[in-house]
């Protein structure tokens, strides 16, 4: 995985996903919900760690977000689930779950941003919000995921 330090700019490399709206083989609308279970799903782990500080302590620490995404391809559009935990070295834990569908969402030439909201918790009761946004960016080469923004504000020192 490449990785390069970048706060608030994480970027990786992204999977991309073909999805061939043009398909001669498509199901009729009726037969969709039908065959929307037998779909097969593409799933894969994510994970990037980054240098942070702590805003209820004001001290460093790593944090790392793991995440398993599943991408479902359906005859017109596409699912896409991103779930996962962010941790800290100094005992903080969260979890989040994003699920997005669309058209092009994520596909060849598209750029999308999302938002990840997220409440991190020590076990001594201290708090702390997350609020990054993420762009993925499939026009450039390697395709990439990067944090546009990153904040974090103590809730409960």
């Amino acid at each position: 995985m490449r990785f390069t330090r970048l706060i608030p700019a994480l970027a990786v490399p992204m999977l991309v996903v073909a999805c061939d709206q043009n398909d001669a083989t498509a199901p009729d609308p009726p037969q969709l919900n039908e065959q929307a279970a037998s779909i097969p799903k593409l799933e894969f782990p994510w994970e990037a760690s980054f240098l942070d500080v702590n805003p209820c302590t004001g001290l460093e620490h790593i944090q790392t977000v793991t995440a398993t995404i599943w991408v479902q391809e359906h005859p017109n559009n596409r699912t896409i689930r991103f779930r996962g935990t962010m941790t800290t070295s100094d005992g903080y834990t969260g979890h989040f779950l994003q699920t997005w569908t669309g058209s092009n969402i994520f596909g060849p030439g598209d750029v999308s941003n999302r938002t990840i909201n997220n409440v991190l918790t020590h076990p001594s009761g201290s708090k702390f919000r997350v609020h990054l946004v993420w762009i993925a960016d499939f026009k450039t080469e390697p395709e990439t995921v990067r944090v546009d923004k990153y904040t974090s504000a103590c809730i409960r020192p």
